[in-house]
């Protein structure tokens, strides 16, 4: 009799135990949706594909050296990989991401198999939301970028419009051979990387109180080899600061996002002219 009162104790109290852990969810925890109802990514796999070492361009290295002690080769890499995870990151938020970079075991031959696959050019920045009117395509001269003989001396007018460096496959078969190895639909090309102190005067520049603009050019392409989306991302960060993972945490990544958001742009249906 005993023994069936204690059981029956301890049930109860069992009971009251679950019904005081239940209480315990607030009503956004119980109204979160389950794993299965969380939103879908799109299928399609994207590979980022890191710029050459020899495309880095940085002002600031001197700065960053006193600050950290990183050797010119440590702040380069620093940078470079601290792209990479920007990109891969943002671009993470929408579709399937494999890092070129990261992968340990085929980077180096990989890398090298790419870089010796593709040509570089500068050409004008597009319209973000027409950037393959212009991406992949040589770069038509204008009358005022044709030499000239002024004077007996041969001279090149160069046109204020900005431009970017650009990404053109030479290797028919690099896509295909990419997408076999790493299922990629979509290659995202960072070309260079360009980190520039903003003076005005030489004093200001050395003062080290003029301003810094990192700018990110890149490339993206489907499968098929168009240029779908290309250009510059530019981002303003504030003189003084040479710490690479406080730039990179803050700076590299809202320009990777303004990357993902041009691409976004750029395959979203277009209004139909004419149309009610």
């Amino acid at each position: 009799m005993k023994r069936t009162k204690i059981f029956c104790i301890s049930l109860l109290l069992l009971a009251g135990s679950l019904t005081a852990q239940n209480t315990t969810f607030s009503p956004e925890e119980k109204k979160a949706p389950s794993p299965s109802a969380a939103v879908v990514k799109d299928a399609r796999m994207v590979l980022v594909i890191p710029f050459e070492p020899r495309l880095y361009n940085s002002e600031i290295d001197l700065g960053v050296n006193k600050e950290t002690k990183m050797n010119q080769h440590q702040i380069r890499n620093a940078f470079r990989s601290g792209l990479d995870f920007s990109v891969v990151s943002v671009f993470k938020k929408k579709y399937s991401v494999y890092s070129l970079l990261n992968d340990t075991g085929a980077s180096g031959i990989d890398q090298r198999y790419i870089y010796e696959s593709i040509a570089y050019n500068y050409v004008p920045l597009p319209d973000p939301a027409n950037a393959s009117a212009t991406a992949g395509k040589k770069n038509k001269k204008t009358d005022e970028d044709k030499p000239k003989i002024q004077n007996g001396q041969l001279t090149v007018t160069t046109s204020d419009q900005k431009k970017f460096m650009n990404v053109k496959i030479t290797n028919p078969n690099l896509l295909n051979t990419l997408n076999k190895r790493y299922g990629a639909a979509i290659f995202v090309f960072i070309s260079q990387l360009d980190i520039n102190v903003q003076a005005d005067t030489p004093e200001q520049y050395s003062s080290g109180n003029a301003g810094r603009i990192v700018g990110i050019h890149y490339t993206i392409f489907d499968l098929s080899g168009n240029a779908v989306s290309a250009g510059l991302s530019v981002q303003h960060f504030p003189a003084g600061l040479n710490n690479p993972t406080k730039i990179v945490n803050t700076y590299f990544t809202e320009a990777a996002q303004a990357i993902l958001d041009n691409y976004l742009l750029a395959i979203s249906p277009k209004p139909v002219k004419g149309g009610n």
